[in-house]
């Protein structure tokens, strides 16, 4: 305790960093400190009717007032990453080669090419129809660009699948594991309290993916980190064992994959697009307003010529007439935007102003109550993470999580091994009450609503 009174405490708000015996013991340790953050009333009638149901979509408004599909969550403090090999940096697919200046150009070009291929969908078109955000940069790392951003998700078990499965040399589809024999796997939890953006949630660096246009990237409950040349993705790091037969459970949960990752005619556009060197004027000049780079405008143009690029007013993936009527006909049948049977939405009520759905910074509001979680780091375990109690309030500093040392696993056993306790046993869930702040309001001819 200092003269002021503060008492700091070394904190875990997800376990210690440690290594596990098998998927299972994992997913029921994260379960357990989830469980930590979730409301006590969330059980009650109260709970039933603000809470949303999971493994659905919900619509959130962002700052700019457009709207997202936010893959519903017990807890939204950490987003997840499996990988089924550690590397000493995890770095952006744009960023882990030495790339010159119009190398990283011409790469981000393609990411832009992309997005207009895309824009030209009818499905899109109806998105942005009805205000939705579509992370263009999300999705081109999502099909296999190269890109500035690092793939996410709120769902263990897809972070799971990831780390299980592998990726066929042609990217087209997952298969289980085939030896028998012990596998060791790896999980990232990433904080979203250090959004580098606290007055909204997934507005900063972190920015919800979700329910796209396209149904791949919400059943991956996917998230997009963005990050800075020569910066590295910083987490809680975990490993795991596992057997061929949990690696052909994963891949059966998620229909062999298909759920997951299955082919599709923005597939092959985006492995197209990844090899080709024929771009459109269009994607060249968007590209520059937003990437400039080299002397000047036709400068660049020029070195990318006589490097073996060239210019179009037409790409061959783009959409003929018919195939454009095709795809629309075949979206309309499953009713559009309005046939998605996936989404749900809150409203809620400031003053005498009710909106139709919660925003970004209701959500920010309320990752706070989660300060309110986990447990006293264990004796001799260096969370790098303190709460501070200071007259009868607890505040945590989150600004500098990015900055923390990240762990690395154990050379020899390529287990992570800084701490090697027993959760179950060692460790001290805090107690502290947490309610649900709003309270339900009956509205006339509008049902029930949330009221801050």
């Amino acid at each position: 305790m200092d003269k002021d009174g503060e008492v700091q405490i070394p904190w875990c708000f997800m376990p210690p960093e440690t290594h596990f015996a098998s998927p299972e013991e994992l997913k029921d340790a994260f379960m357990a400190f989830q469980k930590t953050r979730i409301p006590d009333d969330f059980d009650s009638e109260l709970g039933k009717r603000f809470m949303p149901p999971l493994d659905k979509f919900e619509k959130v408004r962002r700052n700019d007032k457009k709207y997202i599909l936010l893959p519903t969550a017990l807890d939204y403090s950490y987003v997840f990453r499996g990988q089924g090999e550690f590397y000493p940096k995890c770095l952006p697919t744009i960023y882990r080669k030495q790339h010159t200046d119009i190398e990283l150009f011409v790469e981000r070009m393609r990411c832009v090419e992309f997005e207009l291929f895309l824009k030209e969908l009818p499905e899109v078109k109806d998105f942005e129809r009805y205000n939705f955000y579509i992370d263009y940069i999300g999705l081109s790392q999502h099909y296999g660009l190269m890109t500035d951003v690092i793939d996410l998700t709120s769902s263990i078990d897809v972070a799971l699948f990831f780390a299980m499965c592998d990726l066929s040399d042609d990217k087209t589809r997952y298969s289980a594991k085939k030896d028998d024999r012990e596998y060791i796997g790896y999980i990232y939890a990433v904080s979203t309290w250090d959004d580098g953006n606290s007055k909204t949630l997934f507005e900063g660096k972190l920015n919800a993916i979700g329910m796209q246009p396209f149904y791949r990237p919400g059943n991956q409950c996917g998230f997009s980190y963005h990050l800075r040349q020569e910066e590295e993705l910083k987490g809680l790091l975990y490993s795991f064992s596992y057997t061929k037969q949990d690696s052909e459970r994963i891949l059966k949960h998620f229909d062999q994959g298909v759920r997951l990752w299955h082919e599709d005619s923005i597939s092959q556009a985006a492995r197209e697009i990844a090899d080709t060197e024929h771009f459109t004027h269009n994607a060249y000049n968007l590209a520059y307003k937003r990437y400039p780079t080299g002397p000047g405008y036709s400068e660049l143009k020029a070195e990318l010529r006589r490097l073996g690029y060239s210019f179009k007013q037409k790409q061959r993936w783009t959409l003929s007439q018919g195939d454009w009527r095709k795809r629309l006909k075949e979206y309309t049948l499953k009713g559009g935007f309005q046939g998605i049977n996936d989404v749900v939405q809150r409203q809620y009520r400031i003053g005498n102003k009710i909106y139709d759905c919660i925003d970004t910074s209701f959500l920010a509001d309320y990752n706070i109550l989660t300060s309110q979680s986990g447990c006293p780091a264990p004796a001799g375990y260096d969370a790098q993470i303190t709460r501070t109690a200071h007259k009868g309030c607890w505040a945590v500093c989150t600004s500098h999580m990015q900055a923390l040392c990240q762990t690395q696993p154990n050379p020899v056993t390529h287990k992570v091994d800084k701490w090697t306790g027993d959760w179950r046993k060692d460790l001290e869930f805090d107690k502290t009450p947490k309610k649900i702040m709003p309270r339900l309001v009956p509205v006339p001819k509008r049902g029930n609503i949330s009221e801050i």
